[in-house]
């Protein structure tokens, strides 16, 4: 499903206009998104759970030029579906 899908099912879904559903969906991911930031998981009700997961630096050995790379540290964010 594209973004476009999601908003032509929502319109059609909750009566509302493209530009509200759009506004909204907007609003609520980046509500999401700056919890999310904060390292506080998201739950949606019958839905699931979003929350981040660090990942620590390491070394990466290149196997054919056997050079040496630092990787950063990493934050991925993961869902876990409701049971």
């Amino acid at each position: 499903m594209t973004h476009e899908d999601l908003i032509a099912k929502l319109v059609n879904h909750l009566n509302w206009t493209e530009s509200d559903v759009t506004r909204a969906l907007h609003a609520m991911l980046a509500a999401m998104k700056a919890e999310l930031a904060e390292n506080n998981p998201v739950t949606i009700d019958d839905f699931g759970e979003f929350s981040t997961l660090k990942q620590s630096e390491y070394i990466l050995k290149d196997r054919e030029t056997n050079e040496r790379y630092l990787m950063p540290p990493a934050v991925e964010v993961v869902f876990a579906p409701s049971t």
